[in-house]
């Protein structure tokens, strides 16, 4: 989600002395900023350092400083570094000649459940250095209450707005828009819950899986509202309250508490300066002159990659494993490849200055067999140095086969793991390919060949079979997690058969050890490596070409559609972009018609959208 606010640079209006005088009777609050800060100097100006969060922010940025897409269409929003803001705040909060620090958030900016958590425990260091710290929200919503609530003010534009929400999320179904094109989905599974499958078999959701997903946002929501309990000192039932009503004007916000000051847009720097007596130094962000772009320094980013310097001290590295596990061997923007991820482990086990390592998965699940290699080159990797697993938004099915080491597990309030569960699925195209006179005449020695066949979906026999294969597989995966949590198989049963977990359910039922962020996890690698606490971190893999999967020379999945003759494909374009590739699957299935295989998949429901 980008949280859009009003213009990020208004004009500054001037203020009259009567109004000054007017806020300083009615706002004998603010000195508590300059109260929780070191003292200065009478003569030395009160030093405070603006940071502006703008962007989407990632926890592992992966297309370097140059953006392709940005140059081929025109612009875009940036993607940032989210441990680098973090560095960033912990460096001002060591700094003697910063005494506060004000959140600028009126710009757009993006950050996720999990990243919030660790901001605002990020912003408590800051507060316990000394420093004081302030938000300026023009129109808010989560994001910027949970950086709000964490300062110890919180001013707001007089003709802003607030939308305070509770957790919501969005359950696609693609089963009524298959029958319409003519798209039959066949599947085998295992255990009672169906949540991976269900958008392609049923209209609708399930009651069970809606009462299941009811509990896990009930959950993720706990944290949020305690974020609001801590940090503006409410009751559980008035934030509550306060998301039921959910959007408030500025004045209705500060009459319910969730903001301090309204102050007239464009004066919010004066009115902070009139707190006072010695004056204000403002330290804003630098900003950047960017040089014209050059041709060959463009061709040289898009074609090349420049590596990372070798580390030449003891350090600790973040390894970053985000998105789909896939098998292959070439990397893919987005995706978790096997074949790189696998020699990117085996990179930083012969490293002998990469001390320990803190795994950092965000990911869904995908393969079997990839995520089995992935885990196997973990368990190498977990012989030779400590590891810790640090989870993000996501770390479910596949990603969660991957986390069981045996390790320490650290996970967010708002994380989504768990769906230990196993599924196979193939999509069959007969009855569209028999609207555009397509027939295929099957010629096989025995029915099951053609079990893979393009036109038809899989007969019981073939079904019952598959299930056998795949029951195999997760009869292994309840084994691994036993192994990895200390558990027996039959303990883990009921809380496998593919159910998704947030970070505190998953605490509850032993499936992670401690709630907290990647900074919680490198502490924790640190102490077993034997290094300090300031131990030098690194993130990796290195920064992928940034037209790695990108064809210059060929076409991309929308592309395929538009050049589709005589066919409406707004509804194609459409279904794309809600989550349903109708090319991508058609280019599946003739790719594991090729093989003659089901591809055995430990994947999380591919629908869940946390909002």
């Amino acid at each position: 989600m980008v949280f859009r606010a009003t213009d990020p640079n208004p004009t500054r209006r001037p203020i009259a002395g009567w109004v000054l005088v007017a806020l300083a009777v009615l706002l004998p609050a603010l000195p508590v900023v300059a109260a929780s800060a070191e003292p200065s100097d009478a003569d030395e100006p009160h030093a405070i350092r603006i940071v502006r969060p703008k962007g989407l922010y990632a926890d592992h940025p992966t297309a370097g400083g140059f953006d392709p897409m940005s140059l081929l269409l025109g612009g875009g929003g940036p993607t940032r570094s989210f441990p680098a803001l973090c560095e960033r705040l912990l460096e001002f909060a060591a700094d003697p000649e910063i005494d506060s620090i004000l959140f600028d958030l009126s710009a757009p900016f993006s950050m996720n459940l999990p990243q919030l958590s660790e901001l605002r425990r990020v912003l408590q260091r800051v507060s316990a250095a000394g420093k004081g710290t302030m938000a300026w929200i023009e129109n808010g919503a989560l994001p910027h209450l949970a950086i709000g609530s964490s300062c110890d003010r919180i001013l707001m534009a007089d003709f802003g707005t607030l939308d305070v929400p509770s957790l919501g999320m969005s359950a696609m179904h693609f089963k009524d828009a298959m029958d319409l094109l003519g798209v039959e989905a066949s599947v085998a599974r295992v255990g009672d819950f169906k949540g991976a499958v269900e958008p392609y078999t049923r209209s609708e959701i399930s009651d069970h899986l809606r009462e299941h997903y009811r509990a896990m946002l009930s959950s993720m929501n706990d944290s949020v509202v305690l974020w609001m309990v801590e940090g503006r000192g409410m009751t559980t039932s008035e934030v509550r309250s306060i998301q039921a009503d959910r959007m408030f004007t500025a004045t209705a916000a500060l009459e319910r508490g969730l903001v301090d000051t309204l102050v007239p847009y464009g004066s919010m720097e004066e009115m902070v300066e009139s707190e006072f007596a010695e004056g204000v130094e403002w330290r804003k962000p630098g900003r950047k002159v960017q040089p014209p772009p050059n041709f060959f320094e463009v061709f040289s980013s898009l074609f090349g990659v420049t590596p990372k310097l070798p580390v030449s001290e003891p350090s600790i590295a973040v390894l970053h494993l985000d998105g789909q596990i896939m098998d292959g061997e070439t990397a893919v923007p987005g995706s978790m490849i096997s074949g790189p991820t696998v020699k990117a482990i085996e990179r930083l086990a012969q490293d002998e200055n990469i001390r320990g390592v803190v795994v950092r998965i965000n990911s869904p699940g995908g393969s079997a067999t990839a995520s089995e290699a992935i885990r196997q080159a973990l368990i190498d990797l977990k012989a030779v140095k400590p590891v810790v697993i640090s989870m993000g938004t996501t770390a479910a099915s596949g990603g969660y086969w991957i986390s069981c080491l045996g390790q320490p597990i650290y996970a967010e309030a708002g994380t989504i793991t768990g769906s230990i569960g196993v599924f196979a699925m193939k999509l069959s195209f007969g009855p569209l390919m028999s609207r555009y006179g397509l027939r295929v005449t099957p010629i096989n020695l025995d029915d099951t060949a053609g079990a893979m066949e393009i036109s038809r979906g899989w007969s019981p026999r073939e079904t019952e079979r598959i299930e056998l294969l795949i029951g195999e597989v997760y009869d292994r995966f309840l084994a691994v997690v036993g192994e990895s949590r200390g558990m027996s198989v039959e303990e883990v049963g009921p809380i496998a058969g593919g159910r998704v977990w947030s970070g505190h359910q998953a605490l509850d039922l032993g499936l992670v050890d401690a709630i907290g962020g990647t900074e919680s996890a490198v502490a924790h690698v640190a102490r077993l490596a034997g290094l300090p606490a300031d131990a030098p971190v690194i993130h990796r893999p290195d920064e992928s070409n940034p037209l790695a999967g990108f064809d210059l020379f060929g076409t991309g999945g929308e592309e395929e559609i538009r050049m589709l003759r005589g066919i409406d494909t707004a509804p194609l374009l459409l279904l794309r972009e809600l989550g349903f590739d109708l090319i991508g699957h058609l280019r599946q299935a003739l790719d594991i018609s090729s093989h003659g295989s089901p591809k055995v998949m430990m994947l999380a429901p591919t629908q869940i959208v946390v909002h």
